[in-house]
């Protein structure tokens, strides 16, 4: 889900940057017999620094990707984690 919202950011004009981006997606098993459901993924994506900063923001797609995250996993388990993370890699 996130990746198909990572991949509408666009920008016209600006400098697009290569950005590395990791998100954790793992659902932690209550029941030791069990294993965690782990849908965590790295992505590289091209895109302006004020786009992805954007998509960090209340309201914006890795924001809302994440609040999402949150309510699907919460369902799981009580013990889950949902968090990305995009760090500078070099120009596209």
């Amino acid at each position: 889900m996130l990746l198909v919202v990572l991949s509408l950011l666009t920008a016209c004009g600006d400098q697009k940057l290569n950005y590395k981006c990791t998100c954790t997606r793992i659902a932690y098993s209550m029941d030791e017999t069990e294993e965690d459901t782990d849908t965590s993924f790295t992505e590289d994506i091209c895109d302006t620094y004020e786009n992805i900063q954007t998509a960090f923001e209340v309201n914006g797609s890795i924001y809302n990707a994440l609040e999402e995250c949150r309510v699907e996993l919460s369902e799981l388990s009580d013990d889950y984690d949902c968090n990305c993370d995009c760090v500078y890699q070099s120009e596209c």
